[in-house]
């Protein structure tokens, strides 16, 4: 079971299995073992999921793992006791076989930055068959969730911005959700904040002033000297944000503009670092929305950037890297694929 030490793997494959092994017990014997029972009808059961079987959880999603049920069939066979979900289970294997065996099945939790993310992607390639009321829904019940911090009202106001919310109601409800956090002592993710105000055009409260300030001062020596992993172009596009939304300017334009340029690599992608392997899309991205920030778009070669973005692209979407690179790029995703096809739709103002 997650979180514990004896798991169905554990009990199946090194106690029992040892046990036989070595003459302790055989394997008539073990339907008669009292605490193996009660074991899997108090503690395995409750933890069996909706598909079926027991599989890692996240944030944002369930996914069934074969090399964790299978142990836990077995043993409830040796047990003597039927499987409780049974049918679920070969629906749910039977429903994501493909022709050469099992793809990842995954119960998808919905988050409200996929749902941006797929918003994006919908838009982009002309599909209307989204549900936009429930998608305001779903981004306003963000606001209304009393645990929700600030990266949540963050992903909130940018989907109901992508819904085309009315910008007054939109600003008011951001400010009554930052207002809030603030007198709760909640506002301690001074980096989403500043992405929240810069990419939002938002005024700057009050309250948000020093914070700010003591943001950019820390950005400061790393900007300008680099860090462990050199100079990074989001350390480059917060203090630029910054600068930007308080009016003062710690590092001069020209600078942040040359350190962000510097990133760019021969294939037309941004490194995320200086000492960054590879470039990727998503500080291609971050390095776009910077040179924008310092009205610097024109300041290099758009048409190896775009060649770049489009080499990343795959089948079905946009991929982190291109192929071929080391280590691996991940297989393209919602975000991986909003991020690609944003850069293209900045072609327009390269």
């Amino acid at each position: 079971m997650p979180g514990d030490f004896l798991t169905p793997k554990t009990i199946d494959m090194l106690l029992l299995d040892t046990a036989e092994a070595v003459g302790l017990i055989k394997s008539d014997e073990i339907p008669s073992l009292p605490s193996l029972k009660e074991y899997l009808l108090k503690r395995v059961v409750p933890e069996i999921s909706a598909l079926g079987g027991y599989g890692a959880r996240s944030r944002w999603a369930v996914r069934l793992d074969p090399m964790m049920t299978w142990p836990t069939v077995k043993l409830f066979a040796r047990a003597g006791i039927p499987y409780p979900q049974r049918e679920v289970l070969l629906k749910t294997l039977n429903k994501y076989r493909i022709k050469e065996g099992w793809i990842s099945v995954i119960i998808p939790v919905p988050e409200v930055w996929y749902t941006y993310f797929g918003l994006g992607v919908a838009k982009y390639v002309g599909w209307k068959g989204y549900n936009p009321k429930k998608m305001s829904a779903f981004a306003y019940s963000a606001f209304r969730n009393p645990h929700a911090d600030l990266r949540d009202i963050y992903w909130a106001a940018k989907l109901l911005e992508e819904l085309g919310e009315n910008r007054e109601k939109l600003v008011s409800i951001i400010d009554s959700a930052l207002t809030k956090l603030w007198k709760q002592g909640r506002i301690d993710d001074v980096k989403t904040l500043v992405l929240l105000l810069g990419e939002s055009h938002l005024p700057v409260p009050s309250w948000a002033v020093q914070p700010l300030q003591k943001e950019a001062e820390a950005l400061v020596p790393i900007v300008s000297a680099g860090g462990p992993y050199g100079v990074c172009i989001r350390h480059i596009r917060e203090l630029a944000f910054i600068q930007n939304l308080l009016g003062k300017e710690w590092v001069p334009k020209s600078e942040l503009q040359d350190k962000a340029l510097s990133l760019q690599k021969d294939t037309g992608g941004f490194k995320g670092c200086s000492e960054a392997p590879c470039a990727d899309l998503f500080s291609t991205y971050q390095a776009l929305e910077t040179l924008e920030i310092l009205d610097a778009l024109g300041e290099f070669d758009a048409r190896k950037t775009i060649s770049f973005v489009l080499s990343c692209k795959r089948e079905y979407g946009y991929a982190w890297t291109i192929a071929g690179t080391n280590p691996t790029p991940s297989p393209p995703d919602l975000d991986s694929t909003y991020v690609g096809i944003n850069i293209l739709q900045l072609d327009d103002s390269l």
